[in-house]
């Protein structure tokens, strides 16, 4: 423990493991494969499915009316995250584990103690890009950030 995620990406790419963009193309033809990627590293540590357990109640819809003074204009809905003592685990595991549960829990309390709040960094705001969503990939069609 104690490895940084920069420092597994380049592990799994040293080790010749295919990176998921390289072990299926075809989901990811705008990605080139070459290396593993910080942002698949940290979202397979976080994401409880790669214990290899089910998981259930991440999420939920939460509701809320466009404008409380025309109710006739319906309902917006999002996903909002439950706490994680109400996420329910199958009992067995249903396909082979990436990370095992205890690897899963200590990234877990390790995420959760970093971040601005912990180490005095303030909180980014949201920046509002004039080009945002305007441009598209010709290749697989993704709207680009």
């Amino acid at each position: 423990m104690g490895t940084g995620i920069y420092a597994l990406a380049q592990h799994l790419t040293s080790e010749g493991i295919p990176s998921p963009s390289a072990y299926d193309p075809d989901r990811n033809k705008h990605r080139c494969g070459l290396a593993w990627s910080k942002s698949a590293v940290r979202t397979i540590l976080r994401n409880p499915r790669y214990t290899g357990y089910q998981v259930w109640n991440r999420q939920r819809k939460q509701e809320s009316l466009i404008d409380v003074e025309d109710v006739a204009l319906g309902h917006r809905t999002r996903l909002a995250w439950n706490p994680r003592e109400e996420w329910i685990f199958s009992d067995q595991q249903v396909h082979p584990a990436l990370v095992s549960r205890e690897v899963f829990e200590e990234v877990q309390l390790r995420i959760g103690s970093r971040g601005p709040t912990s180490s005095g960094r303030a909180l980014r705001t949201r920046h509002h890009y004039a080009l945002k969503g305007l441009m598209v990939c010709g290749v697989c069609g993704r709207r680009m950030q």
